[in-house]
């Protein structure tokens, strides 16, 4: 089953008031532009082995 599910998102600052909302809508808003532009979380990953040549 690949039912994804979204929530509402709450920010709160360091002392603990709430700061801002970020509702589901935009959530999903966000996820399909990022879809849409070949967004692949792993694409800039660099391992910490990795070293330049140059």
């Amino acid at each position: 089953m690949n039912d994804i599910r979204v929530y509402e998102v709450k920010i709160f600052d360091r002392s603990g008031k709430l700061k801002k909302v970020v509702s589901q809508k935009a959530l999903i808003k966000r996820s399909d532009e990022k879809f849409k532009e070949g967004f692949s979380p792993l694409r800039n990953y660099k391992s910490k082995n990795t070293k330049n040549i140059n």
